[in-house]
């Protein structure tokens, strides 16, 4: 042990013989090297390639969706606007329905009113019928009108 507590530890390094063999075999291994290295580097450049192509396929679809979301707020609008005009064209035939129940009660008022009317005439045609004629319609009857008539 030397000073201070130090280990004194001797070490010996070999020196190696450079051949050809270990030439041929150092460049070798860095043409490898170099080889995958640049397959990798080709590979990435063509999956870089293929994203950035990607990213301007998603970047047009999504100026696409873009121009159509303002056609769909617009039929939004119309399909709102048609549907407020549904609604109103419902109260107005409600509305138009009970008129015509109305003018068909009226009518049908009126025309139970004829109808009793034309029986009261019914009746008293039958009661005409019925009752004794006097002299001057029987003479009409037995052609005298027909006579008096064809002088004119």
């Amino acid at each position: 042990m030397d000073k201070e507590g130090e280990i004194n530890m001797p070490i010996v390094v070999e020196k190696a013989r450079v051949n050809v063999w270990n030439i041929v075999g150092f460049a070798t291994g860095m043409a490898v090297s170099a080889f995958g290295w640049g397959m990798t580097y080709a590979s990435m450049t063509y999956a870089d390639a293929k994203n950035a192509e990607q990213i301007e396929n998603v970047k047009s679809d999504i100026s696409d969706l873009k121009s159509f979301s303002a056609l769909v707020t617009q039929r939004q609008y119309n399909i709102s606007s048609l549907t407020s005009s549904v609604s109103e064209n419902k109260k107005a035939i409600e509305e138009a329905n009970r008129r015509v129940d109305r003018v068909v009660e009226s009518f049908s008022s009126k025309l139970d009113t004829i109808v009793d009317k034309v029986n009261v005439i019914s009746t008293n045609v039958e009661v005409l019928k019925n009752s004794r004629v006097p002299e001057r319609r029987a003479s009409v009857e037995n052609g005298r009108y027909a006579n008096a008539n064809s002088t004119n």
